[in-house]
């Protein structure tokens, strides 16, 4: 897991200054995360070098 997070901070500090299209605005950050999120959850995937 620490990989994971290791990876998560490498892509936010690179992409701090990215913003998503639309509406919100969110950082770019967020999207990877939240699939990441989806594919541990819904489909159960434990492996962090899968996510």
């Amino acid at each position: 897991m620490s990989k994971f997070i290791e990876a998560a901070y490498f892509s936010a500090r690179k992409h701090r200054d990215q913003k998503r299209k639309g509406n919100d605005a969110s950082p770019y950050i967020n999207h990877p995360l939240e699939v990441a999120n989806l594919i541990a959850n819904v489909g159960k995937v434990e492996d962090y070098d899968v996510l």
